[in-house]
């Protein structure tokens, strides 16, 4: 369960894009945390992404995913609701304390395959964080379960899609 990290409410709204939010926080150099809920038509998950002036820095889902995999079950396309907190860094220490919990700044708008936030956000983070060792890579690689629920909501949206379009009998499921 994502832990209580308390903060003043600042924000709050339904976002069809996540890195509006995330890009908000880097500009406003905004210290506290995003708490999210995806709500993807096949995945839906409820946690939060910590920002330390603006750059991500841990994130933990109520699904007990901490780290990459919170940021992998959190940040998917779609339409999300998104609370920002403000508060200070010691408020944040219950996951910016556990290593497991740590994320490479660049990991949500790598995720949402926003380039040139990710590149700002790396230009932002500390000197001792601004290098990606890949462990966001690995973690979405290795979690056959996301892996799954994306090209499933891809198949659903190709599907759709051809619906609208009058190309249903062009469909083969494989």
């Amino acid at each position: 369960m994502t832990p209580d990290l308390g903060g003043r409410l600042v924000r709050a709204r339904s976002v069809d894009r996540l890195g509006v939010s995330f890009a908000r926080a880097l500009t406003e150099h905004h210290t506290g945390y995003l708490r999210i809920v995806a709500d993807g038509p096949l995945h839906a998950a409820t946690g939060a992404v910590t920002v330390v002036d603006g750059v991500p820095v841990a994130a933990a889902c109520d699904g007990g995913e901490c780290g990459p995999a919170a940021v992998d079950a959190l940040v998917s396309p779609g339409p999300s609701r998104v609370e920002t907190y403000r508060c200070d860094q010691t408020a944040l220490a219950s996951l910016h304390d556990r290593a497991d919990c740590r994320v490479p700044p660049d990991a949500p708008a790598e995720r949402l395959g926003e380039d040139d936030l990710a590149a700002r956000t790396r230009e932002r983070a500390p000197a001792d964080r601004a290098t990606v060792d890949g462990a966001t890579l690995l973690s979405f690689l290795g979690d056959d379960r996301r892996l799954e629920t994306i090209r499933s909501e891809a198949r659903a949206e190709a599907h759709a899609d051809a619906t609208n379009w009058g190309l249903d009998d062009a469909l083969t499921d494989e």
